[in-house]
């Protein structure tokens, strides 16, 4: 998941905290994923951060599809 969200960054342009904010999740919890490749997410962090980037979170999840697939109709939450 480390690299799914390493992308997400990529392709908002945010900051690690940026991120943080916006999904509304500690920092550090964005931190850990990052540095914990094979860790294990939650489905709710899964869920905000998905929802804050307006990325896929089946994709987010699994790697699976495409981040622009909108099977859980997320919207990029507002700045």
């Amino acid at each position: 998941m480390a690299a799914r969200v390493r992308s997400v960054l990529d392709r908002t342009g945010w900051s690690q905290r940026e991120l943080s904010r916006r999904a509304g999740l500690a920092s550090a919890t964005i931190g850990w994923i990052l540095v914990n490749a094979e860790a294990t997410t939650e489905i709710d962090t899964i869920e905000k951060i998905a929802r804050a980037a307006g990325v896929s979170s089946a994709w987010l999840a699994t790697g699976r599809g495409s981040p622009d697939d909108r099977d859980d109709h997320v919207q990029p939450a507002p700045p």
